[in-house]
């Protein structure tokens, strides 16, 4: 109930429909009294699973750069700012992206 409602709030909230994004989460389920005699008191212990999945088509050249990038001195990323952009921004900020 925990995780559906955890899922649910997640996929509505950020919009992922895809749940190859999720890492590792651990979830707390239901607290569970076991007692420890038909005298006393019920004990409450809690129990916790793990939910591990990760995306079945990377594999350790996900941490890597672009295999064309290897071997060179400058590579360009990202993209150029507009002049729309520029006019924006504070005289510090211009300064920053100097």
């Amino acid at each position: 109930m925990l995780f559906r409602t955890l899922v649910q709030r997640t996929l509505f909230k950020n919009k992922i429909t895809n749940f190859s994004k999720f890492t590792c989460i651990s979830l707390s389920e239901n607290i569970l009294k076991h007692p420890k005699n038909a005298d006393s008191e019920s004990k409450a212990v809690t129990t916790t699973r793990t939910f591990h999945t990760s995306h079945p088509r990377q594999d350790l050249m996900e941490f890597f750069d672009d295999p064309n990038n290897f071997g060179e001195k400058e590579v360009k990323t990202g993209r150029a700012w507009t002049i729309d952009e520029l006019r924006i921004k504070s005289n510090s900020d211009l300064h920053k992206l100097w």
